[in-house]
């Protein structure tokens, strides 16, 4: 995508920039909203906001089809504001948050294995959904499974 200049009639509908002087905008395209568009001061689109930073990607629809204009959701800056995607943060959990809560659990309290269950079985589902490596997605898996059974043993050994 290259810079492309916003559609006149949308531009006056646009929030109020923020402090870099750009306007970031979630856009109805089709009956549904795509975000975050980056508009600068001059009225043209720059890119997408994404892990922290302003990049060029394609989009799925041209300017012309955009119907309508609103500030940024909350869930969109959030999104845009990680540094890392679904795959990563999910693999992350995986390797090394979980262990540490398995850790925690079998040195200083049960509890901290439902945290080791529950981020293992979200973990692997959002890294099904997301795009990675495809060859690293089973043995990740395989390895939040174990994680899963661990913490339920962890947590039934607790209860008895």
């Amino acid at each position: 995508m290259s810079p492309f200049p916003f559609p006149e009639h949308l531009r006056q509908r646009l929030p109020a920039p923020l402090r870099d002087g750009n306007h970031y905008v979630d856009v109805l395209v089709a009956g549904t909203w795509h975000g975050i568009l980056v508009v600068n001061a001059a009225g043209l689109c720059i890119g997408v906001s994404v892990r922290r930073r302003i990049e060029e990607s394609p989009l799925s629809f041209a300017a012309d089809q955009i119907e309508d204009v609103r500030r940024a959701s909350a869930l969109n800056r959030l999104l845009a504001a990680l540094p890392m995607d679904l795959w990563d943060g999910a693999v992350l959990t995986i390797v090394v948050l979980s262990p540490m809560a398995l850790l925690m659990s079998f040195l200083i309290s049960p509890l901290f294995a439902t945290f080791s269950v529950a981020a293992c079985g979200a973990s692997i589902f959002l890294m099904y959904l997301a795009p990675g490596f495809p060859l690293i997605r089973l043995p990740v898996a395989v390895l939040g499974l174990g994680q899963i059974l661990s913490g339920i043993v962890l947590l039934v050994r607790s209860l008895s």
